[in-house]
């Protein structure tokens, strides 16, 4: 089984995340979806905000949220329970988070991808405190929208990817030793038209992590939408041509990797945001996918995100989905061979507009839990996994976060061996980080 799934991150693993995402050091292997990852997305091809979006969180927004959960087989009740967010700002919109341990001190790090055509690097002083001024920042393309995390140079130091949408690019930054990048002379390699999201995982088996790349094809979806792969070619380096692209269900926002029919070789996932489907890609062993129409599931309405995890434990990968119009998540249980049910998916009520989604156990109770953010009511929800892939959501609880959470991601900030969330915030232009303070 491609292992994947458990959270630093991973988009890496972080997940994945759109995604935001983190990577296990010196492999590449994604952690938790990965690249999880969506990761950020362009203002300019998003849906029209609603008048008022992005106000500040209001005083409710300072109070400690808690959450009673039932009793686990112990008989021993556990209450989930996240410190008030902390806000860092990078100066300009963040559109991606991703977590990983930049400078190789044991505390994992954040990289964010503002619209400055800039990654930002801030590094943990311990107890998942960041430095506020003076943060590394690093040049790229233009408008990047996702940021991954990996060894992409096999080195055993994490580098970073970031997607440049108007530029049709990714840039690739190699870490140098103590958490800093090259200033200049980056490569930038073709990836595909308007690409959205970056995801990294090893798709031919060849010990060396490639990328897939989510491609809008448009700013408006008008073309045809595809998932680019880039196949590492050693080093860290990437083919400087167009490269090999598979078509997917319209306007991909969000590309995640995972083993999803236990052959050993990773498959794609993307959610189709105007087709209301999730697209499936098994791999044909060698790096390469199917033409053609791939297998497509339905969710919600206009799915942004998707994550990958065993959420039921019977050892198969399975999906959850964010879908931003009807303020749902859709879980898909993988009914085997990485094949999943054609309709009427598990369906639970999140915030306003989620636009990212993660998987990780977030209460230490070994079931994969799931953090939505909410682009519009501007907080995290959090369903907690009752076991069999069912989920807590009556009601469903939330935790604030800056203006317009565009990522998500998970990973111990502060060593304490809890689980905690950062967000990406657009409108706001900072990251949250929210500190696991369950007892």
């Amino acid at each position: 089984m491609f292992a994947k799934r458990a959270i630093l991150i991973g988009t890496a693993l972080l997940c994945l995340l759109p995604a935001a995402c983190s990577v296990k050091p010196g492999t590449g292997t994604p952690l938790c979806p990965g690249p999880d990852p969506v990761c950020g997305t362009d203002m300019s091809v998003m849906p029209p905000m609603p008048d008022g979006m992005g106000g500040a969180p209001d005083g409710a927004g300072m109070m400690d949220l808690r959450m009673d959960l039932p009793k686990d087989m112990s008989g021993i009740l556990t209450m989930l329970d996240f410190a008030p967010m902390v806000s860092y700002s990078i100066g300009q919109r963040a559109n991606s988070v991703a977590i990983g341990d930049l400078n190789g001190d044991g505390k994992p790090d954040l990289a964010v991808v503002g619209i400055s055509s800039s990654v930002i690097v801030l590094l943990n002083q311990g107890g998942g405190i960041f430095l506020k001024d003076h943060l590394p920042t690093y040049s790229v393309g233009r408008n990047p929208v996702s940021v991954a995390i990996g060894d992409l140079d096999g080195d055993g130091k994490l580098d970073l990817v970031v997607v440049n949408q108007p530029d049709n690019t990714v840039t690739v930054l190699l870490n140098q030793g103590g958490g800093t990048f090259l200033k200049n002379g980056l490569p930038s390699y073709p990836a595909g038209s308007t690409p959205s999201a970056v995801a990294i995982g090893d798709l031919n088996g060849d010990g060396k992590p490639d990328l897939a790349v989510a491609d809008l094809s448009g700013t408006s979806c008008t073309g045809s939408p595809v998932v680019s792969v880039l196949i590492n070619q050693g080093g860290g380096i990437f083919p400087g041509v167009n490269p090999p692209n598979y078509a997917v269900a319209n306007c991909p926002y969000s590309v995640s990797i995972d083993d999803l029919n236990d052959d050993g070789k990773p498959d794609l996932v993307t959610p189709g945001e105007l087709s209301d489907r999730v697209s499936v890609l098994l791999n044909n062993g060698d790096g390469s996918f199917p033409m053609g129409d791939p297998a497509r599931y339905a969710v919600g309405s206009m799915p942004l995100s998707v994550a990958i995890g065993d959420l039921n434990g019977d050892g198969k990968p399975d999906l959850a989905v964010s879908n931003s119009s009807d303020n749902s998540v859709s879980v898909l249980m993988n009914l085997g061979k990485g094949t999943f049910p054609s309709n009427n998916p598990s369906t639970y009520r999140v915030g306003t507009y989620p636009y990212s989604i993660a998987i990780a156990d977030l209460n230490n109770d070994s079931k994969p839990d799931l953090a939505v953010a909410n682009s519009r009511s501007n907080d995290v929800t959090v369903l907690l996994n009752q076991g069999s892939g069912t989920f807590l959501n009556k009601p469903p609880t939330s935790y604030p976060v800056g203006s317009a959470p565009y990522s998500v991601a998970i990973g111990d900030l502060n060593g304490d061996g809890k689980l905690d969330l950062v967000t990406a915030n657009t409108v706001s232009g900072d990251v949250s980080v929210l500190i696991n303070t369950s007892k």
